[in-house]
C-alpha cells in the first residue's frame, strides 16, 4: 500500500509492463493512508481508486498507463533507462523545472480535497486499524 502511494505522489511515472501494483491495505486489514484516495482519484478517477483500494484489485504496468497511473510502460529492463532520459530534460534547467514544477502542482489541482487534508482526514482511522490489527 505505502509504495503505491509513493508511486502516485510522483510527478511522473515509468513503470514495467509487467510490474504488481497493489494497494494492499484492506488486504492486510488495514485502512488506507497516505492520501491513498486522494492520489488515486487525481490520477485514474473513481473507478479505478475504487477497485484498488476497496477490493484490492491487482494490475500490472500496462493496466496502469492505460488507467493514467503512469505516463507509459516499457520492459523492466528499460524502466530506469526511460525514467533518465525523461529527467535528463528537466534537470538541463533545474532552476526553471523547480517553479515549473511548482506552478504545475499547484495548477493541476485542487483535488475535491487537498492532500494535505486527506492525510489529515485519514490518519486517525488508519492508527485506530493499525491499532487493532495488532492488538492481542
Amino acid at each position: 500500500g505505502a509504495g503505491v502511494n509513493l508511486m502516485l505522489a510522483a510527478d511522473l511515472r515509468v513503470v514495467a509492463s509487467d510490474a504488481r501494483i497493489i494497494a494492499g491495505f484492506m488486504r492486510i486489514g488495514i485502512h488506507p493512508g497516505g492520501g491513498f484516495f486522494t492520489l488515486a482519484n487525481r490520477q485514474a478517477g473513481r473507478e479505478a481508486t475504487a477497485a484498488l483500494g476497496l477490493f484490492g484489485e491487482e494490475i500490472d504496468g500496462r493496466r496502469a498507463a492505460e488507467l493514467g497511473l503512469a505516463w507509459t510502460h516499457v520492459p523492466s529492463d528499460e524502466v530506469e533507462a526511460t525514467a533518465l532520459r525523461l529527467a535528463e530534460r528537466a534537470g538541463a534547467d533545474p532552476e526553471l523545472t523547480r517553479a515549473t514544477v511548482r506552478s504545475f502542482r499547484t495548477e493541476t489541482g485542487p483535488p475535491a480535497v487537498a492532500w494535505e487534508v486527506a492525510l489529515g482526514y485519514e490518519r486517525p482511522t488508519q492508527m485506530w486499524s493499525l491499532q487493532r490489527r495488532t492488538a492481542p
